[in-house]
């Protein structure tokens, strides 16, 4: 089963992972029931892996001149940035269709004219090496060959 709804009510997301349609409809029924009248089921319309939404936002060189100055003013205020992947993704205006696995499309091939909005879709983070160490579950970056809180190697 496919895990691409959320539930809300009143503007507040009720979920904190993608639910399968069942999971969904079982968990506003329960909302509604509670006294909520506000309640929507929302269906993701497609997924995007970081990697494809990088080498596609970059492919344009006003994007990276944007970045570029939006990084700078940051480090000009603050002395840090705080620019990821997925808030470059959360900040973009729209994203072609074309780059993403649409979920039960409508027709059988996406153009590049057919848009879509970053709330439409779900991110997958295929770029983040994060490892969970075996001994403490300390999540820890991805390049190291041990994890730093216990010094467990794991290798």
């Amino acid at each position: 089963m496919k895990r691409r709804f959320s539930v809300w009510v009143g503007g507040g997301e009720m979920n904190d992972n993608y639910l399968t349609e069942k999971e969904a409809k079982s968990l506003a029924d329960n909302c509604r029931a509670t006294g909520y009248d506000d309640v929507v089921i929302e269906e993701m319309k497609g997924s995007i892996k970081a990697s494809d939404f990088i080498e596609w936002y970059f492919s344009d060189q006003d994007d990276v001149l944007n970045i570029g100055r939006e990084v700078i003013s940051e480090l000009r205020t603050v002395g840090s940035s705080t620019t990821t992947v997925k808030s470059l993704f959360d900040w973009c205006g729209y994203i072609r269709a074309d780059i993403c696995t649409i979920f039960n499309a409508d027709f059988e091939s996406v153009s590049d004219d057919y848009e879509l909005q970053p709330s439409d879709l779900i991110f997958i983070d295929d770029l983040t090496k994060v490892k969970e160490c075996h001994k403490c579950h300390q999540e820890y970056n991805g390049d190291l060959d041990y994890c730093p809180k216990c010094l467990t190697c794991v290798s």
